[in-house]
């Protein structure tokens, strides 16, 4: 084991003491070391930028199905699609299934003419009439 002097002990501690004001104070409270009041908190900093979207989630389950709606179509009427020799198509006849004066309203589509009766361009039936026609002879 070796030894020191007693002045070689007396330069090192004041040696120490130059290099660490407070080593005094350590060395006579036992190296306890004391915190001074914790100071001001700072200016919060600006938010950084938005990171990236993650991919999507997968797709929740089918909800369960509604009630089927009433049975049937038009129930009041006796539809009937019949050719003609005229040249704009087919015609969709719609007869109210029901006895007595009814009135009705019909919407044509495109350059579709109305018409009360079906044309054969005959004597009964008629000729037919043309885009945009309405014939409501009997």
């Amino acid at each position: 084991m070796n030894f020191i002097n007693l002045n070689e002990f007396i330069f090192l501690y004041v040696l120490y003491l130059q290099i660490c004001p407070n080593a005094d104070k350590m060395w006579k409270q036992g190296f306890i070391f004391y915190t001074g009041p914790t100071g001001a908190i700072g200016p919060i900093g600006p938010t950084g930028a938005i990171g990236p979207i993650g991919p999507t989630g997968r797709t929740g389950p089918t909800g369960r199905t509604g009630p089927t709606g009433p049975a049937g179509g038009i129930t009041q009427f006796i539809a009937t699609i019949n050719s003609t020799p005229c040249t704009t198509g087919s015609v969709y006849a719609l007869t109210p299934n029901a006895s007595g004066n009814l009135s009705i309203a019909i919407n044509t589509l495109g350059a579709g003419n109305l018409v009360r009766n079906i044309p054969d361009n005959g004597v009964l039936g008629g000729n037919c009439r043309g885009q945009y026609a309405v014939d409501l002879q009997k």
